[in-house]
């Protein structure tokens, strides 16, 4: 409660594996972490430039926090890896991944965004904002009353979702911009 992580890290690698694996500032894994009121600033790895799952008994809540300048492969600022991550009235800014700008779930992962705001966040690939890999069902994001704004990406200026994982959305803005100008959201085969 009522912390700052600030990364020391904050180089962005070419490939992923010069990254750390897990949560450039915090990796989780088979245990429960509650984060309240707290600030991350920067972190770079390949799950999660700041925080990474890496169990599936691993779950993060979080609570009136920010996230920014995070740099992920997978999320810039979340990388749900299996485990899950519950995320409340916090804010996401300036992160960059290669596959969803602020948040990715994959491998089993899943996040839940409720009261949140994701703001310029960048994918290089697919998912300005948010990404969804495939291989699982159980890979999923679901948003409630959350905005999404100024994110970019090739596919998906704000949301890709590649195979078959889940998206729910109920309420909120969500706004982005795809290199071609006009994809919001993207379904890849």
């Amino acid at each position: 409660t009522r912390c700052t992580f600030t990364a020391s890290n904050t180089t962005a690698y070419e490939t992923e594996k010069e990254m750390l694996w897990y949560g450039g500032i915090l990796a989780v894994a088979g245990t429960t972490a509650t984060i309240t009121d707290s600030t991350f600033v920067g972190g770079v790895a390949r799950y999660g430039g700041a925080i990474g799952t890496c169990s599936s008994k691993a779950v993060v809540n979080i609570s009136d926090t920010s996230f920014s300048g995070g740099n992920g492969w997978y999320g810039g600022a979340i990388g749900a890896s299996l485990g899950k991550v519950n995320a409340e009235n916090c804010t996401f800014a300036d992160s960059t991944a290669v596959y969803g700008g602020a948040v990715a779930a994959c491998e089993g992962g899943a996040v839940a965004l409720t009261d949140c705001a994701i703001t310029d966040a960048t994918s290089t690939t697919r998912g300005g904002a948010l990404y969804v890999y495939a291989g699982s069902p159980a890979n999923s994001i679901e948003m409630t009353n959350t905005t999404v704004t100024g994110c970019s990406s090739k596919q998906g200026g704000a949301l890709a979702v590649h195979g078959k994982g889940n998206v729910t959305i109920n309420g909120g803005d969500i706004w982005g911009r795809g290199w071609d100008n006009w994809t919001l959201i993207t379904r890849v085969p």
